[in-house]
């Protein structure tokens, strides 16, 4: 059998290529289910060699010669048809690989063959939307094209642009809000309309592809991307940069800066006298002439001027002097004024930052000094020639208003392969080349395509000499795939993200099998799209592509995600929507649009962007372009209170669920065995043919190594089809008597109105038994009884008037008065009043009145007015309140109130009113427990009440760990005036808890005074109420009124001793003692010699 590879050059010669004669050419041909979920599938060659015959090599241009001119490419691929017996067996690109030579004539092409889709993917590597031809979309920026784009008049329908919010430049005084109420500087007020800057263009996803296929010399057929289907109002809605409008110009296109060559003198007084500038750094646009810069591109203007200055022929420095710079327009027309008093001074430097200027080509801007004195004599104002005396240019226009919009140019970023890959995970495409047509590719969805497929008995071709593999097709998938389109920071996802934990849109599948493992995301390219009502007027709603940290600030401009978006069909009613007239007369459902030629034109409605195809949305008819929606769970739809948008058909739901049910079937099996083909029957084979063998239908998951030189048998990988499409998935439940019961959710009986039926998988009857409550719960549905509920989503009100979030945080909807800046913290419900700074910190349930900064810190359920300053992995434990951790590192308070903990790794429990500063260890925790009102200064060790360690510790004291005393230290003393036969009982009075120094002297005759000792015992018999001696040191001195015959006697409590005896006489003057206290001893630790 003759094998033929036939093949064209880059210069269109054809070449019937010499084969190594022992050559088995061989096809992999693969489809979506082979561990890839979510990518486009090809076919493709192994890689074979090719001799270096006469043939071979003119060719490839002898590209064994690294001097030769070849005319076959390494980077370009060649058409190429292998043939049997001159029969075309496959069609598709020849690419060069390699070549391997030894220099001696010995020399190998090793080359691949792909199909067309394979090809078409390597033709659009790297290309960006800046490649493609657009130009028949071409169309002027203007007020009428805009509107005509509301109704799908403009470029017949290719062209959309929405109304957006896109945020608000504060700066910018021709920047106007989108909000309801007529106050100034929004469009609801006439002297502040919207311009046609706040317009950005959406292209619609058919004329994407167009371009792209354009650009590869391919062509597509599809029933998806045709005109009049169901998505032929999907419109993709990105930008290039934070700007308004389209940036078709770029913003350094008028550009300059000039600075003065001459010195140049105004004698006082001087009105309305120019400046030249006789030298320029650059000039981009060459509109500067040395005293006026000429407008070459309508839009917004700001400047900045530096003049450095001197006085001369002054007659005192503290003379009164003023400079007035003015900013003039055509000529004379003062629309800036900015005055300088110079009084006290004769030298510096005067700068001015202009206001935002809106100005039309032809406009000129210029420069223009009043110079007044109070001094007498001639004095004179000199600018100093100086490249630091400057006039700029600090931003120009980056959107030509009534100019031409360059598609190509406003979408130049967008990645082509990026882009399609979006498409793909969106819809789960299906590419394919189209047979027996060259250059053309069908793009079907998975559904659409699977329907496609005719059915083929292979049972008389099984090579059933060889064994079969039997297995589940989860082996190497992913347990839990995230149908989860790209994040930005809009404001409603970030809201929705920091609210939920989760991405607005997004649809989790999470499958019950052992057998899969690992995570997936399907979603790489577009970004959801929540919407709600605009500040203002809720019943006006439209998407809000723009930031918001901080709720008393407007909505801010950002580069934004590209998204997906349905242009609504028609037009949406400004409802509800108040405005006032240029006479500050209220009136409704208006807003205000001015044209590119200053005129204001009165609107009522406008276009909407949505992901949902229509507005209101019909439960089982209206297509959600995210993932999810309400019952996935995937989103609530914060406008769900003005208009429905609950839809159960989603991007999931329509294209993902039949066959992402089919994959995870319990009943889904994967079958690997040998069929024996032919190379004519190859080019036959589709991979979505139902292949029937021995009473089953199969698909085929791939086919490695078909052979098209041969008959062979070949080993391919099927998978077993289910019976029925699923929307849901099929749940097989075992009963107490193990009897296995298949039951699906019934979509019919899925509705609006928030019920769920099962229905039996096998018979389609309804179904109410024991085993609902069990599929229910797996389906992420609440049941009562035998009634399942989807809808229990209760409406949710957006906090941004009492939330500000700087960063990615969680923030429940419930909690108010709450500030968030930092990323992954977390507020939870019913939180009031909290600020949160840094990371990953957490304020649990109906706290109230906390403050958290750090890393990883903790505020339990309930705790009130209490902090967490500069820590990290801390926490304020259920039970305090009044209480502060400052500095802390793994530091905690439990159930203590009114106490605080500076440093680390200390835990202050239970107790309160309770103060811990530092860590006396080496990295050991402290402990600190039970103890009422005491100072802890860097503990050494744990702290605990004495009703914990029998004695030990006790509360009202102040607790020292290690230190070093570095000046002067002060104590107060116990004056004891002793007197024949008195005594001072320190056992159980209170007032001598206390006392360390006892200053004795004597009154009167000779005798014996006594002093009581507390009890040393580690309980002692009166409580922590009455005087301690156990761990106690006291000191005790005499002056000089102490002689041998009066005599005050230390007298122990109970069986203690001092030093084994029982008791301890002072009887000289000027005596001095310190004792310390031990179960049953007291022990004299020093004694004045």
């Amino acid at each position: 059998m003759a094998t033929i590879l036939r093949a064209i050059n880059d210069d269109g010669v054809k070449y019937d290529l010499d084969l190594q004669t022992d050559l088995d050419f061989k096809l992999d041909i693969s489809a979506i289910e082979s561990g890839n979920i979510g990518k486009v599938f090809g076919v493709s060659s192994q890689q074979f060699s090719l001799p270096p015959s006469e043939v071979n090599n003119e060719f490839f241009g002898n590209l064994y010669d690294i001097g030769a001119t070849p005319s076959t490419s390494f980077i370009k691929a060649s058409p190429c048809q292998v043939l049997q017996n001159g029969i075309e067996i496959f069609t598709g690109k020849l690419y060069l690989e390699n070549v391997v030579t030894d220099n001696m004539g010995n020399d190998i092409y090793n080359v691949v063959v792909v199909n067309e889709t394979v090809d078409f993917n390597l033709l659009l590597k790297d290309t960006t939307f800046g490649d493609l031809d657009f130009q028949a979309l071409n169309h002027t920026y203007s007020y009428g094209n805009i509107t005509s784009s509301w109704d799908g008049g403009l470029v017949d329908g290719a062209i959309f642009y929405p109304l957006v919010n896109y945020g608000f430049d504060e700066e910018n005084p021709l920047d106007t809000q989108i909000k309801g109420g007529g106050e100034a500087r929004t469009f609801t007020n006439p002297a502040s309309p919207i311009r046609i800057d706040d317009f950005k263009p959406a292209i619609r996803i058919r004329e994407c592809l167009d371009a792209i296929f354009d650009l590869t010399n391919y062509e597509y057929t599809s029933s998806l991307f045709t005109s009049g289907s169901e998505i032929d109002t999907l419109y993709m809605l990105a930008t290039k940069d934070d700007k308004k409008g389209i940036s078709a110009v770029s913003p350094v296109s008028q550009s300059f800066r000039a600075f003065t060559t001459s010195s140049q003198d105004y004698l006082a007084p001087v009105v309305a006298d120019p400046v030249f500038f006789g030298g320029e750094t650059f000039d981009n646009a060459n509109n500067f002439d040395g005293t006026k810069f000429t407008v070459g591109a309508d839009g917004t203007y700001q400047f900045e001027l530096n003049l450095v200055y001197e006085i001369l022929n002054y007659n005192a420095i503290n003379d009164n002097r003023a400079v007035d710079i003015r900013i003039t327009k055509n000529g004379s027309n003062v629309i800036d004024l900015y005055n300088f008093d110079l009084t006290g001074t004769i030298q510096g430097q005067m700068n001015v930052v202009t206001q935002y200027y809106a100005l039309v080509i032809g406009d000129t801007i210029g420069i223009q000094i009043n110079f007044t004195k109070g001094g007498t004599g001639a004095e004179e104002l000199r600018i100093i020639a100086s490249n630091n005396s400057r006039f700029k240019l600090l931003q120009g226009p980056t959107t030509a208003l009534g100019g031409n919009v360059d598609i190509s140019q406003v979408f130049d970023n967008i990645s082509v392969p990026a882009f399609l890959q979006g498409l793909i995970e969106k819809f789960n495409l299906i590419i394919e080349p189209v047979k027996n047509e060259r250059n053309v590719l069908s793009i079907e969805t998975f559904n659409e395509w699977v329907d496609q497929g005719e059915v083929v008995n292979w049972t008389d071709k099984v090579d059933y000499n060889k064994k079969w593999s039997i297995s589940h097709p989860l082996q190497g998938q992913p347990k839990n795939i995230t149908f989860n389109d790209v994040e930005d920071n809009i404001v409603l996802s970030a809201y929705h993200k920091r609210t939920t934990g989760k991405t607005y849109g997004v649809y989790d599948y999470v499958s019950e099998s052992d057998l899969a493992s690992g995570d997936k995301q399907i979603g790489s390219f577009f970004a959801p799209t929540p919407f709600k009502g605009i500040p203002g007027s809720p019943q006006t709603v439209m998407p809000g592509l723009a930031e918001k940290d901080d709720s008393s600030q407007p909505f801010k401009r950002f580069n934004f995600s590209p998204r997906l978006l349905f242009r609504k069909p028609t037009r949406q009613p400004a409802s509800g929507l108040i405005a006032r007239t240029s006479g500050g007369a209220i009136v409704q459902n208006t807003f205000y649009f001015r044209d590119e030629n200053g005129v204001n034109h009165i609107e009522t409605d406008y276009g909407l962007a949505s992901h949902l195809q229509d507005l209101p949305s019909v439960f089982g008819q209206t297509l959600d372009i995210h993932f999810g929606n309400n019952w996935s769970p995937g989103h609530y739809n914060y406008h769900q209170p003005q208009f429905n948008g609950v839809t159960k058909r989603t991007a999931f739901y329509e294209y993902w669920a039949f066959y992402i049910n089919e994959l995870y079937d319990v009943d889904s099996r994967k079958v690997v065995l040998n069929i024996f083909l032919k190379p004519n029957e190859i080019p036959q084979i589709s991979l979505n043919n139902k292949i029937f063998i021995d009473g089953h239908y199969y698909r085929i998951n791939k086919i490695s190594g078909a052979n098209v030189t041969r008959e062979a048998s070949v080993e391919v990988e099927l998978l077993k089809t289910l019976p029925r499409k699923l929307y849901f998935p099929r749940r097989r439940i075992t009963t107490l008597d193990d009897i296995a019961i298949d039951i699906t959710v019934d979509d019919a009986g899925f509705t609006e109105n928030g019920f769920v039926l099962y229905e039996d998988f096998e018979s389609g009857a309804a179904y109410t038994g024991s085993a609902l409550a069990l599929a229910a719960t797996r389906d992420g549905f609440d049941t009562y009884g035998t009634d399942v509920v989807w809808n229990t989503q209760k409406p949710v009100q957006v906090k941004f008037d009492t939330q500000t979030n700087i960063g990615l945080n969680r923030v429940a909807e419930s909690s108010e008065t709450i500030d968030t800046r930092g990323d992954n913290n977390v507020v939870e419900n019913n939180v009031s009043t909290a600020r949160v700074e840094g990371s990953d910190n957490t304020v649990e349930s109906y706290a109230r009145f906390v403050q958290v900064s750090g890393i990883e810190n903790n505020v339990a359920r309930s705790v009130e007015n209490s902090s967490i300053v500069n820590s990290n992995t801390s926490s304020l434990d259920t039970g305090t309140t009044l209480s502060t951790i400052i500095a802390g590192n793994d530091t905690h308070i439990s159930a203590s109130n009114n106490s605080a903990v500076i440093g680390p790794q200390v835990t202050l429990q239970g107790g309160g009113e309770s103060v811990v500063i530092g860590n006396g260890t080496d990295n050991t925790d402290i402990t600190v427990n039970g103890l009422f009102n005491i100072v802890a200064l860097n503990p050494n060790r744990d702290l605990n009440s004495i009703e914990n360690l029998g004695g030990d510790d006790f509360n009202t004291y102040a607790y020292i760990g290690s230190y070093r005393r570095i000046g002067a230290v002060f104590s107060d003393y116990l004056e004891v005036t002793g007197s024949a036969g008195g005594n001072l009982d320190m056992r159980t009075d209170p007032a001598y808890k206390n006392t360390y120094y006892h200053f004795c002297s004597w009154t009167g005759g000779n005798g014996d005074y006594t002093i009581y000792l507390p009890s040393t015992a580690a309980s002692p018999p009166g409580g922590i109420d009455q005087p301690i001696g156990y761990k106690r040191e006291m000191k005790f001195f005499s002056d000089t009124s102490l002689t041998s015959n009066t005599n005050i006697i230390l007298q122990p409590s109970g069986s203690d001793n001092i030093e084994g005896t029982t008791s301890y006489t002072i009887d000289k003057p000027l005596e001095g003692l310190t004792i310390f206290g031990t179960p049953g001893n007291w022990y004299i630790v020093q004694l004045k010699a």
